[in-house]
């Protein structure tokens, strides 16, 4: 399966954006942790991240870089809101596990940042590009 560049930067944004959102409810479950009867979020996407890139891959060639069509399913995935059965649920009715929920957001803040230098990366390749072209 080849992959385009424009493929990659649009998976690297979606997944980004994916990260962020996933940030942002593990901190609104901390924000939680002592509220009675609160349950615990999260969201799922890698799956349906995952199924966009291999329909990409079997989409209509582009004869033109100018052509619509590098990460278009990429734009339509969502995140799947969850509720996880399995929790364990305080004398309160609270399922947020202070630890787990700090754990989840280490490794989901370790590959948000893993995701922005592999973007910096690549824009720094195409300054390069750019200003070795110019002279």
């Amino acid at each position: 399966m080849e992959i385009s560049d424009a493929r990659i930067t649009a998976l690297m944004e979606k997944a980004m954006d994916l990260r962020l959102q996933r940030q942002n409810l593990l901190a609104s479950n901390l924000a939680n942790v002592n509220t009675p009867g609160y349950r615990r979020n999260d969201i799922t996407f890698e799956d349906k991240l995952r199924s966009a890139m291999d329909m990409n891959a079997m989409s209509v060639s582009r004869t033109s870089e100018s052509h619509l069509g590098a990460g278009r399913n990429l734009v339509a995935v969502a995140p799947d809101l969850v509720v996880p059965a399995r929790t364990a649920i305080n004398n309160d009715l609270n399922s947020v596990d202070m630890e787990s929920e700090l754990s989840q957001m280490s490794r989901n803040r370790l590959l948000y940042e893993v995701l922005i230098q592999a973007m910096t990366k690549k824009m720094q390749l195409l300054e390069y590009t750019i200003r070795e072209a110019g002279s």
